[in-house]
């Protein structure tokens, strides 16, 4: 049973991501084109580093050869926001990936007309074809003839997409810039795009840790975590290091780390950038955001007597009123990452390196001194945590139950002011704190959330939410 997630198509390769999974996913959206009369637009397909990106990228665009329908298929692995990019001309663009999954994942994320996530309404229907269909009757043109017959065209530019980031910072920030920069490529397919734009806009004093291919991504969740980045938060310090940034598999989460080793994610990564945006840039928007970010955005956009939409989790969801003219939004994030409308309505964690990198040089503060200037000017102390948790198939069913069929609550310190059931399970408290629990809908954790005045409440919050739906075992 092929099934869409929060983020595309997952599943462990070799029981649910396969070769007639995938294809039966790409037959889905021939019939789709046919069905639109836009057979004659050009599918973008890239890959990732994981384990054999590249035949899986070979075997979508063999289907769409079959088909008549032309496949530009990078040779080489490349992010999903190159992808997302490529594809905001075109109608369809797919990348195989897992994002941040473990190695042992893999996965195919779709893209739509603009450079954003497909929806649930688009994904729906690929399923339902993909799902009915038999693998025995999906033809396909081998990848020999259909390189013969122009059906598939290899390519590895990556210049546009990288000048498109370039062009959107301001050159004049990176002058004479001596700041001293680790990068956690985190075994991704990231490292090129990073070397040419740090190239182009005059970043020298710059040092790229596990960009070596890996795709076993050291057996690790192969994302930016605070817990994954214990050697390089000590490698910064030891080095003096001004800055950090991590990736994930495929480059579209970023964590950035401040000189003296604070791992910061895009809780306060979002908040530092639409106030930049806002007060320096003097670009004024809306910003959107999903129930399980920081409210620090919401405060900065009140201040400057603008809006803030809540979108259901999933960037998918973002996307669409991101790019809504009514909205007016500038950006859009979830707590591992950002999106800029004027660029693409998908999260770039490459951009939002080249951005924070403008915003350290513009400031010339740390991150944590930007960070509370902010909150002193929007009068919102704040500190945000988040933890996931593997799950069994009694576990997930047992929470499921005490939440949302008994509706039972956890006790705690502070009086609860709203409980919300629309997109997880979140419970409000005065000052506009809260707590959030809610399943990942692309692997199988659960996760626990809080935003509360300091660390320290988080950290006794994030307990009693643990305690309360009996879990402990915190994912790595």
């Amino acid at each position: 049973m092929i099934k869409f997630g929060t983020s595309g198509f997952r599943g462990i390769v070799g029981e649910s991501f396969t070769k007639q999974n995938i294809q039966k996913i790409c037959y889905a959206l021939c019939e789709i084109l046919k069905q639109e009369n836009k057979v004659d637009k050009v599918i973008n397909v890239g890959f990732d580093n994981r384990f054999m990106g590249n035949i899986f990228a070979r075997w979508v665009c063999e289907v769409f050869a079959f088909n008549g329908i032309k496949c530009r298929l990078f040779q080489h692995p490349v992010p999903s926001p190159l992808i997302a990019f490529e594809t905001k001309n075109n109608h369809i663009g797919i990348q195989i990936t897992a994002s941040h999954n473990h190695y042992y994942y893999n996965g195919a994320k779709i893209f739509l007309e603009q450079g954003r996530d497909s929806d649930d309404e688009f994904n729906n229907k690929i399923a339902k074809i993909a799902n009915e269909v038999q693998f025995s009757k999906i033809k396909t043109l081998s990848f020999e003839e259909a390189i013969k017959q122009g059906l598939i065209v290899s390519v590895q530019d990556i210049v546009p997409y990288c000048k498109s980031i370039i062009e959107f910072a301001n050159p004049k920030s990176f002058k004479n810039n001596k700041i001293k920069v680790l990068i956690n490529a985190f075994h991704g397919s990231t490292v090129e795009c990073i070397e040419y734009i740090f190239q182009q806009i005059g970043i020298k004093n710059y040092e790229i840790m596990k960009g070596e291919f890996d795709p076993y991504f050291e057996y690790k969740v192969a994302s930016p975590y605070i817990n994954n980045l214990d050697d390089q938060v000590k490698k910064l310090r030891n080095e003096k290091f001004d800055v950090g940034f991590a990736l994930d598999a495929d480059g579209d989460r970023v964590s950035v780390i401040d000189k003296d080793g604070k791992v910061y994610d895009c809780n306060f990564i979002s908040a530092i950038l639409y106030y930049h945006f806002i007060k320096n840039k003097k670009i004024k928007g809306n910003f959107v955001k999903n129930n399980a970010l920081t409210e620090l955005t919401a405060k900065i956009a009140e201040h400057f007597k603008l809006k803030s939409f809540n979108a259901k989790v999933g960037f998918k969801n973002i996307a669409k009123l991101l790019i809504s003219k009514e909205n007016n939004a500038i950006m859009g994030a979830e707590s591992n990452g950002v999106a800029i409308s004027q660029h693409i309505p998908y999260k770039d964690g490459l951009l939002t390196i080249v951005l924070m990198l403008e915003i350290l040089s513009f400031e010339n503060k740390s991150i944590k001194e930007i960070i509370e200037k902010i909150k002193e000017q929007v009068n919102y102390p704040c500190e945000v945590l988040e933890f996931a948790y593997p799950l069994i198939d009694d576990k997930k069913a047992y929470i499921m139950k005490k939440i949302f069929v008994d509706k039972s609550l956890p006790e705690t310190p502070d009086e609860i002011i709203k409980v919300d059931y629309a997109d997880g399970f979140k419970i409000s408290y005065k000052n506009d704190y809260w707590g959030v629990i809610r399943f990942s809908g692309t692997e199988n954790v659960v996760r626990i959330f809080a935003e509360m005045k300091d660390k320290k409440e988080c950290c006794k919050y994030i307990r009693i939410y643990e305690n309360f739906i009996g879990v402990d075992k915190r994912q790595v």
